[in-house]
C-alpha cells in the first residue's frame, strides 16, 4: 500500500508528501475509510460509538512507510461516576497496519480535575483470524474528582 501511494502520490519524486500531494491522498485513499469507521473502534462503558469526524489530517513517509495521522474528537463529559473508555485499531482486512505511535501516544489536557487511569496494549484477548492478529487498544477509565 506504501509504496503505491507513494509512486501514485509523490508527485515530485522528492520522498515527502507536500500540502499538495496530502489533499489529494485524501481526497482519493482515505476519505473512504470513512466507511469503515477508520479502522477505529471506540466505546464508552461498552457501548460502540462511530467517528463522526476527523482533523488535523496528514500523510508523512517514513522508511519507505506511509503514516496517516489525523485527530478524532470525541467528547465523553466527566461524570461522578467511572467510565471507561476503549478503543482499538485494526483492518479486518489486513491491508494496513494500525498502530499508536510513539511512546505516549494517548495525551490528556485540562485533567487536573479527573481522576484517571489508561493503558495501550496488544490486546490478546480480542484476537482476529484465529489468533493471527492481535489489535492495538487503549482502554480508559476516569471520573470528575468529588
Amino acid at each position: 500500500y506504501s509504496s503505491i501511494l507513494i509512486q501514485d502520490y509523490d508527485v515530485n519524486k522528492d520522498g515527502k508528501f507536500s500540502d499538495r500531494e496530502i489533499i489529494t491522498i485524501k481526497q482519493d485513499a482515505f476519505s473512504n475509510l470513512e466507511n469503515y469507521n477508520y479502522f477505529i473502534y471506540l466505546s464508552i462503558n461498552s457501548k460502540n460509538s462511530k467517528v463522526k469526524s476527523i482533523k488535523n489530517f496528514s500523510v508523512d513517509v517514513y522508511d519507505n512507510k506511509v503514516i496517516y495521522s489525523f485527530f478524532i474528537p470525541w467528547v465523553v463529559p466527566a461524570t461522578m461516576s467511572y467510565k471507561k473508555i476503549e478503543i482499538c485499531m485494526y483492518d479486518e482486512t489486513y491491508y494496513v497496519d494500525l498502530l499508536p505511535i510513539g511512546d505516549n501516544p494517548v495525551r490528556f489536557e485540562n485533567s487536573s480535575n479527573v481522576d484517571l487511569t489508561h493503558r495501550v496494549f496488544e490486546d490478546t484477548k480480542t484476537s482476529r483470524d484465529y489468533g493471527e492478529i492481535y489489535p492495538y487498544s487503549i482502554h480508559l477509565e476516569f471520573r470528575r474528582k468529588e
